[in-house]
């Protein structure tokens, strides 16, 4: 291209050779859609048509074009996502609507995700939740293929009555199937910065002096799961929370820092609710994606009462 596209330019190159490529295969038709994900944030997707096959796999589109944007040759983004499509097509394949409208095939893949209810108020008038606080704990299928997540499914309120269950049972095969997933992960964050920090290119070549801890510095810890994704409802169904109230002997303020992580901060005499609230809205307007945003509050678990409330 000599030229460098717009955004829709972008996509319609992309569809078509994206076709092309996979045209002598007979992988069916290419095509582009506007999927809503969390909080109401609409993105544009490429995925395959496929005759009596209901699924296959998705591509965001939105990445790639800042990678072309950065100077990828668009040829080379159609190439990896072709590549990506054969990869996981067969993935997908054994998957249709009477797949995924067998309970007892798919209760070992239902999990939730914690999202904040007003941000999807629209879709959740549509599925069933559970309300916590000021958030809602939603449930999906997983789609595994090769040992990675390939998809993920909403459950629909269609799809719970056809199962016949209810969000009560929905929660109770989440957490369990949660828990046999993937692992809780609680952590120091200066643990956590250290070994991310580790993996950048060049760490060690004049590596700093660490300085001493300051024993008056905030005890922060991360709070998620060992894929780091979706790891904010850890809190929900663990006793994660309750296990380092107990080990701290005092309450625990909750940041939470993402859909993915919540941050815990024993409290302490000095720290106001109101204050860690100001942090918590400064890094989701600033750092978070809008996508990734789980709320602008600030939690508390009562450690005498086994209960988490808003406190700011």
């Amino acid at each position: 291209m000599d030229h460098i596209m717009d955004y829709r330019e972008f996509l319609d190159y992309i569809r078509d050779n994206v076709q092309d490529y996979l045209d002598d295969g007979n992988w069916g038709e290419v095509c582009l859609r506007k999927v809503t994900r969390n909080n109401g944030v609409i993105c544009d997707t490429l995925g395959l048509q496929r005759e009596g096959i209901s699924s296959s796999p998705v591509i965001y589109l939105q990445d790639y074009y800042e990678r072309c944007c950065r100077g990828m040759d668009p040829d080379e983004a159609a190439r990896r996502i072709r590549d990506t499509i054969l990869e996981h097509a067969d993935d997908c394949s054994g998957i249709s609507g009477g797949w995924i409208a067998d309970f007892d095939r798919v209760r070992s893949s239902i999990v939730m995700r914690a999202v904040n209810y007003e941000k999807n108020i629209d879709q959740l008038r549509n599925c069933p939740y559970l309300r916590r606080l000021d958030l809602a704990l939603t449930f999906h299928v997983y789609i595994q293929g090769g040992g990675d997540l390939v998809g993920i499914c909403l459950v629909t309120d269609d799809l719970l009555e056809l199962w016949g269950t209810s969000c009560d049972e929905l929660y109770e095969l989440a957490a369990a199937n949660m828990k046999r997933l993937w692992e809780p992960v609680l952590e120091p964050l200066d643990t956590l910065i250290e070994s991310l920090t580790e993996e950048m290119p060049g760490y060690g070549e004049e590596k700093p002096v660490p300085a001493a801890h300051d024993p008056d510095a905030p005890e922060l810890y991360m709070l998620s799961n060992d894929i780091r994704t979706n790891g904010a409802v850890v809190m929900f169904y663990t006793d994660c929370l309750n296990d380092f109230a107990m080990q701290r002997d005092s309450d625990i303020y909750i940041l939470p820092s993402s859909i993915h992580e919540v941050l815990l901060l024993p409290q302490k005499d000095g720290i106001s609710a109101r204050y860690l609230r100001s942090i918590v809205e400064d890094v989701n307007s600033s750092v978070v994606s809008d996508e990734e945003i789980l709320s602008g509050h600030v939690y508390r678990y009562l450690k005498d009462e086994g209960r988490i409330v808003i406190e700011a």
